[in-house]
């Protein structure tokens, strides 16, 4: 099964860097209402690194197999992690900090369990809890269901979390649900993929919302082609981001803010002009 890249990320960033061009005064509130999306995403980020592995095992072959295949490939990708399979069900143990299991730069700690489920011949449910989850930087304890539709080559991600970050102190609770879908199932990721959906976290200063409307990502891109990002913050102001491309190597980028906007064309070195 071919991996979607999550898109959030790719976003928060390129909001920081044109929100580093506008006026100081929506500046410095653009960055601090920013600077928060992006901490969450850590959060994201981790849970993310689980759910893509999770992806490389074979549809067709029955759910014990699939398991298996998948335990394999686990053991192979992170060697210093203990994988157990039961049935149709993975327990993945990464022991604590002090064993020192790197895998992707980091030193990951806690347990995730992988649940393989299936109801009818096109749909697959993977369900993941994870319990004290780290990667040193980010520990996460909650689930995570994916649900698949092999026909539509798209899958749904609902989660809630808590989360504690070495940075910040105290536990934030995050929950959402996010779709993705091929924008060509025939050709693959060649021609990118469709991100939607919300998510919402709190923090000592309140809710703060993200959603994404109909983003579309290509890999070869530094920034998404389509769509749009909006976050609420937790005073209820609104940062957008629209996307939209103008030939094959720019893009435009529009902010908006404090009901200003700026417009930025982004070329695929990852350029930035102001429009």
């Amino acid at each position: 099964m071919k991996a979607f890249q999550i898109a959030a990320i790719g976003a928060t960033a390129l909001v920081m860097v044109t929100a580093a061009c506008v006026p100081q005064m929506s500046r410095q509130e653009a960055l601090e209402a920013l600077g928060e999306a992006a901490t969450a995403t850590r959060a994201q980020a981790l849970t993310n690194d689980i759910i893509e592995i999770s992806t490389e095992f074979t549809i067709g072959q029955g759910l014990e197999n699939a398991a298996d295949e998948l335990r394999g490939a686990i053991a192979s990708q992170i060697p210093c992690s203990t994988v157990t399979l039961s049935g149709a069900t993975l327990t993945l143990d990464f022991g604590g900090l002090n064993d020192t299991c790197f895998w992707r730069g980091k030193n990951w700690g806690g347990v995730a369990m992988i649940e393989l489920n299936s109801d009818a011949p096109y749909a697959l449910t993977v369900t993941h809890t994870w319990d004290e989850l780290t990667n040193g930087d980010v520990t996460v304890t909650g689930v995570g269901t994916v649900d698949w539709n092999i026909e539509t080559a798209s899958r749904s991600v609902a989660y809630q979390l808590l989360w504690t970050d070495r940075i910040f102190e105290g536990v934030r609770a995050d929950r959402g649900t996010i779709t993705q879908r091929l924008i060509n199932p025939e050709s693959g990721l060649e021609d990118g993929f469709v991100v939607g959906g919300t998510r919402s976290w709190e923090s000592d200063a309140g809710v703060w919302t993200l959603t994404a409307r109909a983003v579309e990502m290509r890999l070869q891109d530094p920034i998404p082609q389509a769509g749009s990002y909006s976050l609420v913050t937790s005073n209820g102001g609104n940062l957008g981001l629209a996307f939209e491309r103008i030939d094959d190597d720019t893009i435009e980028a529009e902010l908006s803010a404090a009901g200003r906007s700026w417009t930025f064309r982004v070329s695929r070195s990852g350029q930035i002009t102001e429009a």
